[in-house]
């Protein structure tokens, strides 16, 4: 077809497009809504496996078999609420871990007694993968304390190498931990929750760090700190350091 042809084909009126406006406006606003809902996590365990499979420190003494993640129903988490309040303990808790053989106290018992439960009432948990990973890996220390002679010796040591400064601010429970940094810190923050967030929220804890001139952690506590992390993450300790945990492990018995 020649060029003249083209140029004198009859052309087509365009279609207003006014008359598909109507169908996008009648899509119903709560399809919209539920769009940006985020979604419970269908499977913790899961994740709970994941985060044994990437530790070999933690599945060396934790197994998935006797181990459980679950998420705290609304009426579990005013339970809790009620107990945390009335007990000195603050509000809500984020999680809670349970030992298969702890049995919990009147009208806050053991979730599942005879299983180690990692119980979630944080919502913002719930809905998070990568969250939940990592809270899940910072609970299941509480079990390494209790049962992994390497592990509890290290926390001894740390322990013991708090600097003068930081000690003061313990007995005076003005620690980073507690409400100082705002998050709404446990107001009984102990050993554990110092070692989980150089570990689990090292930017939380590194700010708490430089606020305090370099004393909220001892040169030594971070040395030991960074031998816990390798710790959890392959399961293994140099010939040396068997050599000092030995000692303190007797040293320990010895008490």
């Amino acid at each position: 077809m020649s060029e003249r042809a083209i140029s004198t084909l009859p052309l087509q009126p365009i279609q207003p497009i006014r008359a598909i406006q109507p169908v996008v406006q009648q899509v119903p606003k709560a399809l919209t809504t539920l769009a940006v809902q985020p979604q419970i996590i269908s499977d913790p365990n899961a994740i709970l496996m994941n985060v044994l499979q990437q530790n070999k420190g933690l599945s060396s003494v934790i197994s998935p078999k006797d181990t459980a993640v679950v998420f705290a129903s609304p009426e579990r988490t005013a339970q809790a609420t009620e107990y945390m309040r009335s007990n000195g303990y603050g509000g809500t808790p984020k999680m809670e871990m349970w030992d298969k053989n702890e049995p919990g106290d009147t009208g806050y018992i053991h979730p599942q007694p005879g299983k180690n439960i990692v119980e979630v009432f944080d919502q913002s948990l719930q809905t998070n993968p990568e969250a939940l990973h990592n809270a899940i890996y910072g609970d299941l220390q509480h079990l390494m304390s209790k049962r992994d002679p390497n592990w509890a010796a290290m926390r001894e040591e740390y322990k013991a190498n708090y600097t003068p400064q930081e000690l003061e601010r313990i007995t005076a429970k003005k620690t980073w931990l507690e409400d100082v940094n705002g998050t709404g810190g446990s107001p009984n923050a102990g050993h554990d929750a110092y070692i989980r967030h150089f570990l689990n929220e090292h930017d939380i804890a590194m700010k708490g760090q430089e606020r305090y001139g370099g004393t909220m952690y001892s040169p030594k506590q971070l040395e030991i700190l960074d031998r816990m992390k390798t710790y959890l993450k392959d399961g293994k300790i140099t010939a040396t350091e068997k050599k000092d945990i030995a000692k303190k492990i007797k040293s320990l018995e010895g008490k």
